[in-house]
């Protein structure tokens, strides 16, 4: 089987955010389980490479973009996309990202090639729905709250390559400095200045943080810096957790991050800490204060990801969806 990824942004491009995190992590995987699959994934490049073979059954083809301004590179893209899946004419797209269906919708019509649809986080929520999304023959949503803006999706949930984060502990006692780290994709959604507030107002009490505002860095060296994490903040704002808390989770690291109310079910007790703009302060100093807490939610974390975003039963599903659709 012949699969098509699209994605506006694919690594090792700086800062590409957590919906090109979670396609590396899916593609990586699934060519591993189905080596008899080929993944050509069609993406934007900055470094100007065109065409890249990572492996046998994985060729990553970089559209250079010579337009200015964002405007005109969103659409230069969908019309260089196009002719890119005109010439490979996979047996399926899979289009990650709901402002990136239109190369698929007319490659669809015009030659008949299926796609599915893979929502995210802001490309959906609130957003109308286009006619290239409701034509797609399946469409994934990646987080519960984006359900309501959704209909007729299916949760599949971020996936992640456990092999790849290895749990780290720390030895920490009440008086060891805390080290705190933010890495926003985008700190006005992710609510960067509500939490650099309240870092400094706890500062200002006598805390002893080390905290660091990491942006646009290679996400190797980001994965680096969790690593010697004490707590990790992934935003105050929205309602569900991003890549960043999974990867955090991952490596065993305590995570503040922001859960709608009515997605709480979701999540068992104690495995993040749920805070808004307005309890963040409260909840951080909790977390600094109790080192036991800390290594609770670190355990329970960790198992909350390897109970559902572990890689493995993702791309399980994800063939079994490919096969359907192709087969139909």
């Amino acid at each position: 089987m012949i699969i098509a990824m699209l994605v506006r942004h694919y690594p090792p491009e700086k800062n590409v955010g957590g919906v090109a995190i979670a396609t590396a992590n899916l593609v990586k995987y699934y060519t591993k389980i189905y080596p008899k699959h080929i993944i050509h994934v069609v993406t934007a490049s900055e470094s100007g490479k065109k065409r890249l073979i990572v492996c046998e059954n994985v060729v990553i083809h970089r559209i250079n973009l010579r337009s200015k301004g964002l405007v005109m590179q969103g659409l230069e893209y969908l019309f260089k996309a196009f002719f890119c899946l005109k010439i490979l004419h996979p047996d399926i797209i899979h289009v990650q990202g709901l402002g990136h269906s239109i190369p698929a919708y007319f490659c669809n019509k015009i030659y008949q090639i299926p796609y599915c649809v893979t929502a995210h986080g802001s490309d959906a929520r609130g957003k109308k729905i286009s006619f290239s999304v409701k034509s797609a023959l399946k469409i994934f949503v990646a987080t519960p709250d984006l359900i309501k803006y959704v209909p007729s999706s299916t949760l599949l949930l971020n996936p992640i390559d456990l092999s790849e984060y290895p749990l780290v502990t720390k030895n920490i006692n009440n008086e060891s400095v805390i080290r705190i780290i933010h890495a926003p994709s985008s700190p006005k959604i992710k609510g960067t200045a509500y939490i650099v507030d309240v870092i400094n107002r706890l500062i200002s009490q006598g805390y002893l943080i080390d905290f660091r505002l990491i942006e646009n860095m290679p996400h190797d060296h980001l994965i680096f810096e969790f690593r010697d994490a004490d707590i990790i903040i992934d935003q105050v704002l929205l309602g569900w957790y991003g890549m960043v808390s999974i990867e955090a989770m991952a490596l065993g690291k305590p995570v503040c991050t922001r859960i709608d109310p009515e997605l709480e079910m979701y999540i068992p007790e104690n495995t993040i800490m749920n805070c808004d703009k307005d309890t963040l302060f409260e909840k951080l100093a909790y977390l600094i204060n109790n080192p036991d807490v800390r290594n609770k939610y670190a355990k329970n974390g960790r198992k909350y990801v390897e109970d559902n975003h572990d890689v493995a039963q993702i791309c399980k599903r994800l063939c079994e969806t490919y096969t359907g659709i192709k087969d139909n």
